[in-house]
């Protein structure tokens, strides 16, 4: 019998897991018939063949044991590249899975609410099946509430990356279906997950029969190949994922290449002809994964001295990065704003689930790092599902010294399970959907609200990524999407605002008080007046303040600025 929690991976391309559910066989969970398993049929597709692995475990294990036990074996057949840390096996297996296909699983947890119920079910059909599952082996077993919660919440994030596929029975098989709750519990509801019907029921969901006359076999190759077809031109481009979500399976966007030159030769412009001989630069701290400080894309800043790097990561170095988030993060801020200084404060590693729950603390000691050092702007580019107290209250005290905040809203879609993040929901702090460079909405956006409504561009972004990650060592940029990529670069327009704002020159019309602008709301409003409506968003058009000509050019701008700062 198939029971609960089947799971069929796609790794490297060209590789096939297959992970029985409780009470399974490695073998048997896969067959219709003795020892004839329908997985070789991944193996006989004329498309690429791939390897089949099937992977069997105690069924009274732990599902903490059994992932890690997981985690070893793929390393064992090389399946991943990585260290033999485990931390950075998970990351490796995030970076390498192209889709995941789920055979009845209770996504939503056979939901939180009723999980003790589920639990004296399962039992009770064991007793009635003749395998008694005691209490303490139960437990073991399933996770706690808090534990699935937070595995449900988290889900979303690291799995951007690649296709979900979920398949669902439509034959009714007695007492599983009190067990198994109704379709809005087997789907998770990600932007990226599909829906293949099973003709079968539950128990019975992975077991076909073999060769392309069952078609259901045939819909999961088909999404299968399809899948492999969408990703092989660019097999060679690794998928990272931390933190939200970013994919770099993608080409540069076009509209994001002209929203850059558009900059340039607006915005940037208008402040460069402004700035006097000893100009005020914004100070920006960025709390991310580091900096690869040796790359080409940061030289003039470092012979500069314009990037400072601090690590609260034991035994991990500010100016260096491991998986590239960061790096990406700082470039994008130095295309927006190719003057400020840069406060770089490693906060994390790989960006997994794990490091998150984590590291508050050393994220809460990066805020107060950069209030010492007195910086303008904050950029955050990561998200919680729940709010952490020690990192709200660090941001609190950033708030109160005048310091502007930015965070990613999150990658979740409109899935109303998943909406803004935090800490990008508090009022101390200014929340950033992603766009693309026309404007428009990205769709991994979540609901636009009227005080989380701001978007940036954040669609097909080019920037620096760390050369140590690269096999060529030639391609030192890689593409990247979401509003992680948003928040960078709406920190380094923030950061343009104040530089405008700060040339104080009589000649050149002042705006007065413009310390003023050192605060979220004051900011807030000037994105809010530079913005046009799409969608619901408010999608943030630097143009729309700056690029003015004539001999009036200064006036009017900083006429706008002053009339933002002294409405309500």
């Amino acid at each position: 019998m198939c029971k609960p929690g089947v799971v069929l991976l796609l790794i490297s391309y060209a590789s096939v897991v297959a992970v029985h559910g409780l009470g399974g066989h490695r073998i048997y969970s896969w067959t219709d018939g003795p020892n004839d398993s329908w997985l070789t049929e991944f193996a006989n597709t004329h498309h690429q063949p791939a390897a089949v692995y099937t992977y069997g475990y105690p069924s009274g294990a732990s599902h903490t044991t059994v992932a890690q036990d997981l985690i070893r074996e793929l390393d064992i057949v090389r399946l991943l590249s990585c260290s033999q840390h485990i931390a950075k096996n998970h990351t490796a297996i995030l970076a390498n899975t192209r889709a995941v296909f789920f055979f009845g699983v209770q996504h939503r947890g056979m939901p939180v609410a009723t999980l003790e119920w589920a639990r004296f079910m399962l039992r009770l059909v064991g007793v009635f099946g003749g395998t008694s599952l005691s209490k303490g082996r139960d437990a073991a077993i399933y996770p706690s509430r808090n534990e699935l919660t937070r595995m449900v919440e988290a889900f979303p994030r690291i799995s951007s990356g690649f296709e979900i596929f979920t398949l669902i029975h439509t034959l009714k098989s007695g007492v599983f279906d009190l067990v198994v709750g109704d379709l809005p519990d087997n789907l998770l509801g990600p932007p990226n997950e599909r829906v293949i019907y099973i003709n079968a029921t539950y128990a019975n969901t992975c077991k076909h029969s073999r060769g392309h006359k069952d078609s259901d076999v045939g819909k999961i190759i088909e999404a299968a190949r399809r899948t492999i077809s969408d990703l092989d031109q660019d097999s060679q481009t690794p998928h990272w994922s931390s933190d939200q979500l970013r994919r770099f399976d993608q080409e540069e966007s076009v509209p994001g290449q002209q929203w850059f030159r558009d900059l340039e030769l607006g915005t940037q412009r208008v402040i460069q002809d402004r700035r006097k001989k000893n100009f005020r630069r914004s100070r920006i701290a960025i709390i991310d994964s580091g900096i690869d400080k040796r790359h080409s894309a940061f030289s003039s800043a470092v012979q500069e001295s314009r990037i400072v790097s601090m690590s609260f990561v034991h035994g991990l170095p500010g100016d260096q990065d491991n998986c590239g988030h960061g790096t990406h993060a700082a470039h994008s801020i130095l295309k927006t704003c190719p003057q400020c200084t840069l406060f770089i404060a490693r906060v994390y590693d790989q960006g997994t689930a794990e490091e998150f729950e984590s590291n508050a603390n050393a994220i809460a000691q990066a805020i107060r790092w950069a209030i010492e050092e007195n910086v303008d702007i904050i950029s955050m580019s990561f998200g919680y599902q729940v709010e952490n107290r020690v990192i709200k209250k660090a941001i609190r005290d950033a708030f109160h010294h005048g310091i502007i905040l930015f965070a990613a809203a999150s990658n979740s879609g409109v899935n109303p399970r998943f909406p803004v993040a935090f800490p990008a929901n508090l009022r101390q702090v200014i929340c950033i959907h992603s766009t693309d460079g026309d404007g428009y909405p990205s769709p991994r956006n979540p609901p636009a609200t009227p005080d989380c409504s701001l978007a940036v561009l954040g669609e097909g972004v080019a920037a620096a990524w760390p050369s140590q990650l690269f096999t060529d060592g030639n391609d030192l940029q890689r593409v990247a999407s979401g509003s992680s990529v948003a928040t960078a670069i709406a920190a380094g327009l923030a950061a343009l605002v104040l530089e405008y704002a700060a040339q104080n020159d009589a000649k050149l019309a002042k705006v007065q008080e413009w310390e003023r602008l050192r605060h979220c709301d004051e900011m807030r409003k000037v994105f809010m007046n530079m913005a046009r409506e799409q969608d619901k968003y408010q999608s943030v058009a630097p143009s729309s303040l700056f690029d003015y000509h004539g001999e009036r050019m200064y006036e009017r701008i900083s006429g706008r600025i002053s009339d933002v700062l002294d409405s309500l």
